[in-house]
């Protein structure tokens, strides 16, 4: 079909474009906040380091709702179908559209997982900032490494989901109209 037939296709793409746009942002902020998060940690680093990780958490979500209205876009057609201005033939003619989709949905599963990481690691945080507090108290200091370990570790899960979110999204771009 002509694109002028399929006027949901350029935002559908649109859409892809914007979401490979913030995968790249969010992936160096969270290398930044993996230096941050380098032992010695102090109290000083914190308001940096939360502010750091809060882009990236509001990044992703909007990454994620960018996938998930980019696949609404291509499962509608934008609309058209149920106007009837369109045939339907299942899911897409278009091989692109329906490789991009692919990548889309696996892109999206792994950017869910990725934000529930990131929001381990903000509440391990939360939990190191608040123990570093009182490490006067008897046995706290046992738990301040603990809630540090755990912090760069749901950080490092967060990364290497967003790895895989960076790799399907770039497979969905390269699958896109201009695609050699």
């Amino acid at each position: 079909m002509a694109e002028e037939e399929n006027p949901w296709k350029p935002l559908f793409w649109q859409r892809v474009a914007a979401v490979n746009e913030k995968v790249s942002a969010i992936r160096e902020n969270l290398s930044a906040v993996q230096q941050q998060l380098a032992p010695p940690v102090t109290g000083e680093r914190f308001p940096s380091m939360e502010d750091k990780l809060r882009e990236p958490s509001m990044a992703l979500g909007h990454a994620v709702c960018y996938m998930e209205a980019a696949v609404l876009l291509a499962l509608f057609r934008g609309g058209l179908d149920e106007q009837g201005s369109i045939p339907v033939y299942g899911l897409d003619d278009d091989d692109a559209v329906r490789r991009a989709l692919l990548n889309l949905r696996h892109a999206k599963a792994r950017g869910e997982d990725a934000s529930d990481a990131l929001d381990r690691c903000r509440g391990h945080l939360g939990a190191f900032k608040r123990l570093l507090l009182h490490t006067d108290v008897p046995g706290v200091a046992d738990h301040v490494g603990g809630e540090h370990g755990s912090a760069g570790d749901d950080l490092e899960a967060a990364r290497q989901f967003m790895v895989d979110v960076d790799a399907y999204i770039t497979a969905a771009v390269g699958n896109g109209p201009n695609a050699v």
